[in-house]
């Protein structure tokens, strides 16, 4: 079992045994920020990470949104970006994401934008 853990300082996988062992956990502090989830896609596990950061310049406060999908390695738990998405308006909805099917994920973006994603042909086109 994959689990997502996030704390004030860290934020972190682990990968637990059918018999509860910690077969291997790695710290994604610095790397990784806002909110993490975990989703499945066709046996595959992809880690979503959402963050919020507010940008000043000249007085005036800017919020910035970002989206970052990423594929996890289950071996090794290397993570590979397949999807990275952001607004500069903080009057938008949240944002939700459902799985299609084994091979696609349907991302609405905070409220605006609606898209599908194939992970497999973004892990292809990353690597070309």
């Amino acid at each position: 079992m994959l689990v997502d853990h996030t704390d004030i300082s860290d934020r972190r996988l682990m990968l637990i045994g059918s018999n509860g062992e910690l077969r291997w956990q790695r710290s994604y502090s610095g790397i990784l920020q806002g909110e993490l989830s975990l989703i499945e896609l066709g046996g595959k596990p992809y880690l979503v990470t959402q963050d919020e950061t507010n940008l000043t310049q000249e007085s005036r406060t800017t919020t910035w949104r970002e989206l970052f999908i990423y594929s996890v390695d289950i071996h090794s738990g290397d993570l590979t970006c397949v999807f990275h998405g952001g607004t500069r308006d903080p009057d938008q909805g949240s944002t939700s994401i459902l799985t299609i099917g084994d091979d696609r994920i349907l991302i609405n973006l905070w409220g605006t934008t609606l898209l599908v994603l194939d992970p497999q042909i973004a892990l292809e086109t990353n690597t070309r």
